[in-house]
C-alpha cells in the first residue's frame, strides 16, 4: 500500500535536526531546472506569479538565489511541514516502527521536488503544484510533473510491500500531478475524503479534511496496514467509513 500526500506551505522552524541537503533525490535534475528558471525571477515577478506578499516574496527570492548555497538548512522530509495535514500527523512524536514504515509506504508531491520521501533533507521553498509557471514541458507544473511522477508511482507500486493499491489522501491540486487513470489500467487507487454532516447533506470543510488526513497517514503508519480494507476501522476524531456515500474508488468518512 502505498500513501500520497500534500506538502504545506508553511515549514516548522524548530524541534527539527538540519543537516545538508540529500544527494540522490528522485527528481534531482528536474528540481535543478525549475531553481535555475525560478532565479531568473525578480521578486515582483515572483509575488505575481505565486500571489504572495511583498514580504513573502522576499523570502522566496532569497530562498531560491540561495538554494545551492545554504549549508546547514535542510529539513527531513517527514517532519519539514507545519500546515494542517501535519499537524495530524504529528510526525515527532511517531515510533520508530512507524517511521520506518513510513519510508516505504508515504510519499509527498511537491511543486519543486515532485517526490519527497520521508527521509530526504529538503530546502523550505515556496512552489505550489497549480502554479502557472511556463517551462521545457509546457504551461504549467501538471505539464513539468505528470508524465515523471506517473511512471515513478507505477515502480512503487510494484515494489511496496502489501496490497498494491494507492491511497489518496492528497488534494486534488496535488492528485492532478498523476495521471491516476493511467495508474487505474495496472492498480487500485482508493480516493479518500472527509466530510462534516450540515443538516441532511454532507460538505468538505477544508481545515477539517485537512487534519483528518494527517491523522490517517498517522493511523496507517502506526498500525503498518498494508491492505486498503484495513483503513475503513479508522475513527480518529469522530470519522466513520461511510459506506453509503463511499463507492468502490472514493471512499468517504463522515461525522
Amino acid at each position: 500500500m502505498l500513501l500520497i500526500l500534500s506538502p504545506a506551505k508553511t515549514f516548522k522552524e524548530e524541534g527539527v535536526k538540519r543537516f545538508e541537503l540529500s544527494k540522490q533525490l528522485p527528481f534531482e535534475l528536474k528540481t535543478k531546472e525549475l531553481i535555475e528558471h525560478l532565479q531568473g525571477y525578480t521578486r515582483s515577478e515572483l509575488c505575481a506569479l505565486m500571489k504572495m506578499s511583498e514580504a513573502l516574496g522576499a523570502v522566496n527570492e532569497m530562498r531560491f538565489k540561495q538554494f545551492y548555497e545554504v549549508q546547514g538548512e535542510a529539513l527531513l522530509g517527514l517532519h519539514a511541514f507545519d500546515g494542517e495535514a501535519y499537524k495530524g500527523l504529528d510526525s515527532l512524536t511517531l515510533s520508530k516502527e512507524g517511521i520506518l514504515f513510513a519510508q516505504d509506504h508515504l510519499r509527498i508531491l511537491s511543486g519543486l521536488y515532485g517526490i519527497i520521501r520521508p527521509n530526504d533533507y529538503i530546502n523550505p521553498y515556496r512552489l505550489e503544484m497549480g502554479t502557472k509557471l511556463a517551462n521545457s514541458e509546457g504551461k504549467d507544473l501538471y505539464a513539468f510533473w505528470k508524465p515523471a511522477l506517473t511512471e515513478y508511482m507505477l515502480e512503487a507500486l510494484n515494489q511496496v510491500e502489501g496490497e498494491q493499491v494507492l491511497i489518496n489522501l492528497a488534494s486534488k491540486e496535488y492528485s492532478k500531478a498523476l495521471d491516476l487513470k493511467q495508474i487505474e489500467t495496472q492498480y487500485s487507487v482508493v480516493n479518500i475524503e472527509f466530510k462534516e454532516q450540515k443538516g441532511e447533506t454532507y460538505k468538505v470543510v477544508g481545515m477539517y479534511a485537512k487534519r483528518a488526513r494527517g491523522e490517517m497517514v498517522r493511523y496507517i503508519l502506526e498500525n503498518q496496514l498494508k491492505k486498503a480494507e484495513e483503513l475503513k476501522g479508522f475513527n480518529q476524531g469522530g470519522y466513520q467509513f461511510n459506506p453509503t456515500l463511499s463507492t468502490d474508488q472514493t471512499w468517504i468518512f463522515t461525522r
